[in-house]
């Protein structure tokens, strides 16, 4: 059984693969959106136009909601452009805030 602690780390990295392929896909020669839809191993993105991006596992639970202070102003009539912003973005976030958490937490568990 996992503890929370590595729960929490399994569901951020898996975020941070499925933000990174979302954003693959989006800046790919195709641009193929159906294809981002479909395929079930993504993570999701939820685009919603309130300044906050939230991140979904592969099961579609809401793993973490994150304010993006701007989003408004940076969001796009093209989806694509706003789909690769938001999964920037969130990365960005992910990288500075949900990472040290994961190293604070995986330090601590060691430490017992």
């Amino acid at each position: 059984m996992m503890t929370n602690c590595e729960e929490f780390t399994k569901d951020i990295i898996e975020a941070i693969f499925g933000l990174q392929r979302i954003r693959e896909i989006v800046k790919g020669p195709a641009r193929r959106l159906r294809k981002m839809e479909a395929d079930e191993n993504i993570t999701q993105i939820n685009i919603v136009r309130q300044q906050h991006s939230s991140v979904f596992s592969e099961k579609g639970q809401e793993i973490l909601r994150i304010n993006v202070p701007g989003l408004n102003n940076q969001l796009s009539d093209n989806h694509f452009d706003t789909a690769d912003i938001l999964a920037r973005e969130t990365l960005q976030l992910l990288y500075r805030e949900a990472i040290p958490e994961i190293i604070k937490c995986n330090c601590t568990k060691e430490g017992q």
